[in-house]
């Protein structure tokens, strides 16, 4: 009974080490670190690996860009034309908008 207790324990500990070893692989791979060494670093080092990639993932934020500006636009309803939303004439045919 003992043993399947231990046996038990022992690979509660391994299932969750994968399963950390696989999160920072796609975390650094997300933050453009190499995913590979990091995964390699963690298996063999444990947490002292994991620790040692928290600090430096911390310091290196991946590169943010904001979504570009949508350009709102109408049509004009005589020539077609695609002009601006704010726009009060149109610049092909004159017409008021």
């Amino acid at each position: 009974m003992m043993a399947i207790i231990i046996l038990g324990f022992i690979l509660f500990w391994f299932v969750i080490g994968i399963a950390l070893c696989l999160w920072v692989y796609r975390d650094a791979q997300d933050h453009s670190l190499e995913g590979t060494l990091w995964l390699i670093l963690v298996l063999l080092t444990g947490p002292i690996g994991l620790i040692l990639y928290l600090i430096i993932r911390s310091e290196r934020r991946p590169y943010y860009r904001p979504p570009p500006r949508q350009r709102r636009t109408q049509f004009c309803t005589r020539c077609g034309h695609e002009v601006l939303l704010n726009t009060r004439f149109c610049p092909q045919c004159g017409m008021s908008l």
